[in-house]
């Protein structure tokens, strides 16, 4: 580690010798109509790569440039392009530069150079203090997007995400959870999940767990970097989710929104934000309420959210930036089924007395200091306070809930707590530097990571009530057990594109990491005759303490003709610390191993990028992803009671293989006219997997299929805009997937078995109006019967049903 650190450390020491005398292109871009400033206008020296992005108050600066000549182009939506000669000698120049919009010919209604919006983009190679060069990298504009948002319909907001395997846990849109290549998608927690670049999840190291998602009526994009990003965002095989939300108005000084959401099973929505701006300080709020039903019985939910964020700018060179975030719901579960009530009818319910709730408060605090025009630094401090609570009968789906036995004995009636609270804070801080190298320029950046949680695990007995009475019964003596987990985590990383050439580029990383993840706390075991007597009873001491330092590599290739092609390939190492849950949990149907060790690997791809001029876009990737000592579930059977259940463990090595694939043409601009109002656009999302298993102990597994792995995942759509009015067709296909490492087809648990393969059509409308929007919708069209996934645990066990077919209408206005 020590000599990493000393590697870093000279690496930058060095930049200043290898610089030689650079210069910069800085300016203001101006309506040439109204002399407003112009945000957001791409600025691009053209054959080289190097561009900026214009900021609300029209300023750029575009560099490092050595003496020569060159030409800069500006260009943004609704503008008239701009291609200008720029002659470098010796010193730094200042450009005014001032556009005209496009205009409207009403005869013909044909817009100058105006381009097509596509359904998604890609990082650009530098963007704020993070480096995406030699990436697979992929970006949801919200805005662009007709689906609803209003009920965070995540099949619809994700459909051009390729190959992500989507799990439907609630109508409500409370929890996300995506995998992709093969990766559980519970909560998301195989990916790092972040919103505006800080922490969001349970805990990065010890229980990446999502419990919060940001109302996507509140997002401004999505971004998605697959599993590269370890070196940069942590260590995860997923890669990067991150969440950016609204930060206000860019030319008015207010703005309101109201968003009111009706639904089938008497959902209802309502998102309400108010956004200002006076000269430096810059704030947008929002407020979310959120209640309905599910299609079973037995699902009632309420949910609360709030989110203030202030911006201040002192000074043009700094930014300071102080969010919250608060959210809290609590959520009535039905329970699993088995394959044969599923079949029978699948939206019943014989669970009463389950309920789920969460509270989550975020907050965190953002420095960006343009130190120069070549240098950036960005800190970020961020912290979590929240907490779980998940109450009820926890017996297997095939078993009655004691409540309705009448001679059931009193302890048996008692519903199973557990309760988790996160306490966590940390700081990332990033430093970026641009420099030119033989008339080239190159890029630069190192971070550090610091943090430190302190969480706590309590599971024993609830009421025999109805409610949701998350209070243990005697707190002071816990039926099952009650951990703390201190964790603490140093990490230092840096990478540098080498621009070899114009079109050339190799971006070599590091990654050094230092982790301690602590379990501090007791378990009990009781056991109990027929005739309802204690015949053992006694409480064990845990303690364990884990410390690991390691060093992770990875670089990325990219050869790219600039807005035509671009050829990347790269390889990353991964990491993944076992979790919190991997430590001690009574659950009838699950067992963990006491002895299970952290997951390694590394993903590989190799991707084409294509875009033809504003109507087809394509990308094209093959990816490798190698798992080792991966964990997983398996049946095993109790030799005493003969109850089968699920074991926890290191079970094998395994790999995926896999081609992810998207296309997409606007047909109008392509057939019919190159420049028009109107958008008719057709895209396909197609991912092809193959994952097995490969070295294990255990017979049962070795060669099979990896759970969670369709090895076809399919959606395509049709999108429609015509000035006011837009419109998203949605078809989605999954095949057969397992849900265990055995493969097993049907077990009486129902916690394993196959997840047969699916299809379903969706529809979105949108119409505005002035200052009103009106939204419509039809979600599973065919009224198909399908699940995503089968529960262990909460909220099951068993066979959670997606919904059947639900309609939605929303309304909204904007002042």
């Amino acid at each position: 580690m020590i000599k990493f650190y000393t590697l870093v450390v000279v690496s930058w020491l060095s930049l200043g010798m290898l610089s030689g005398q650079n210069y910069w292109l800085e300016g203001n871009i101006q309506d040439v109509g109204l002399g407003e400033p112009l945000d957001s206008v791409t600025v691009a020296a053209v054959g080289i790569a190097l561009t900026d992005v214009s900021d609300s108050l029209g300023n750029f600066r575009l560099g490092p440039f050595v003496r020569g000549k060159y030409q800069v182009r500006f260009s943004g939506e609704g503008l008239q392009s701009q291609t200008r000669n720029l002659t470098i000698k010796d010193r730094d120049l200042t450009w005014k530069v001032r556009l005209v919009a496009v205009t409207y010919d009403l005869a013909s209604v044909e817009i100058a150079e105006a381009e097509s919006s596509f359904g998604v983009r890609q990082l650009k190679e530098v963007e704020g203090t993070a480096i995406y060069a030699g990436r697979k990298t992929e970006v949801v504009d919200f805005s662009q997007l007709t689906a609803d948002l209003g009920a965070n319909q995540s099949r619809e907001a994700f459909a051009t995400i390729t190959g992500l395997n989507i799990w439907e846990s609630d109508g409500g849109g409370l929890q996300l959870g995506i995998g992709g290549r093969g990766l559980n998608p519970n909560r998301t927690q195989n990916f790092n999940t972040r919103q505006n670049g800080y922490d969001m999840s349970a805990d990065a190291l010890g229980y990446p767990e999502t419990y919060y998602t940001p109302p996507m009526l509140a997002l401004e994009r999505v971004e998605v970097v697959r599993g590269a990003a370890s070196l940069q965002y942590g260590t995860q095989f997923g890669g990067l989710v991150n969440f950016v939300k609204k930060s206000g108005p860019e030319r008015k000084a207010q703005e309101f929104n109201v968003n009111q959401r009706y639904g089938s099973f008497n959902r209802y929505h309502l998102f309400t934000s108010a956004a200002f701006q006076k000269n430096k300080v810059k704030s947008y709020s929002y407020y979310q309420y959120r209640r309905g039903n599910g299609a079973q019985p037995n699902s009632k939910y309420t949910a609360h959210g709030a989110y203030s964020g202030l911006t201040w700018n002192p000074t043009a060179a700094l930014e300071i930036k102080g969010e919250y975030t608060f959210m809290q719901y609590l959520a009535q579960q039905p329970g699993g089924l088995t394959d044969t009530d599923f079949r029978i009818d699948p939206y019943q319910s014989f669970r009463e007395r389950n309920f789920f709730g969460i509270y989550w408060n975020l907050a965190a605090l953002q420095l960006n200091w343009k130190i120069g025009p070549a240098t950036e630094l960005d800190s970020r401090f961020f912290g979590l306070y929240g907490g779980r609570n998940a109450l009820g009968y926890r017996g297997p789906v095939s078993s009655a809930d004691p409540i309705t036995i009448t001679r059931a004995p009193s302890w048996a009636k008692e519903r199973n707590l557990i309760k988790g609270e996160f306490r966590n804070i940390g700081n990332e801080t990033r430093l970026i530097h641009r420099y030119g190298w033989k008339g080239i320029p190159q890029t630069f950046l190192m971070g550090l990571r610091v943090y430190r949680g302190n969480n706590q695990s309590q599971q024993g007995n609830g009421s025999e009530g109805f409610d949701a009475d998350f209070r243990f019964l005697r707190p002071d003596d816990l039926e099952n057990s009650s951990y703390r987990f201190p964790s603490s985590n140093v990490a230092v990383f840096a990478e540098h594109i080498f621009r070899i050439k114009p079109k050339w580029s190799i971006t070599p990383g590091l990654r050094g990491e230092y982790i301690r993840t602590q379990a501090d706390g007791t378990f009990r075991e009781t056991v109990r005759d027929l005739a309802d007597n204690i015949v053992f009873d006694s409480t064990f001491v845990d303690l364990r303490d884990s410390k690991r330092a390691f060093l992770l590599g990875g670089i990325g290739l990219s050869y790219k003709e600039a807005g035509k092609w671009e050829f990347y390939a790269n390889i990353s190492q991964n990491y993944r610390s076992i979790s919190f849950n991997d430590f001690r949990e009574v659950n009838p149907s699950f067992v963990v191993d006491p002895e299970m060790k952290d997951e390694r690997g590394f993903n590989a791809d190799l991707g084409w990028r294509v875009k033809k001029k504003d109507w087809f876009q394509g990308e094209f990737t093959l990816f490798y992803l190698s798992y080792q000592d991966r964990i997983g579930a398996i049946q095993q059977v109790n030799p005493e009671t003969f109850q089968v259940f699920r074991y926890r463990t290191n079970i094998a090595d395994a790999r995926t293989i896999g081609l992810e694939t998207y296309v997409e043409a606007d047909l109008w601009r392509a057939f019919l006219k190159r420049s028009s109002p109107t958008q008719l656009s057709v895209f396909s999302n197609l991912a092809l997997l193959d994952a097995r298993y490969l070295a294990s102990d255990e017979a049962a597994v070795e060669g099979k299929q990896v759970e969670m792995v369709p090895r076809v995942l399919l959606r395509s759509g049709l999108r429609f805009r015509h000035h006011q009015f837009s419109g998203t067709l949605l078809y989605s296909y999954l095949s057969q997937q397992f849900s265990d490492a055995t493969n097993a087809v049907q077990v009486a648990s129902a916690v394993a078995g196959v997840i047969p393969a699916y299809d379903i059509l969706d529809i979105s409308l949108s119409y505005t109006y002035r200052w009103f929007v009106l939204g419509a919708g039809v979600h599973n069209l065919a009224n198909e019967r399908y699940f995503t996934r089968r529960a262990e645990g909460y909220p099951g066990p068993g066979i959670i049903s997606a919904d059947p077919r639900n309609f939605y209408v929303s309304l909204a206005f904007r002042l």
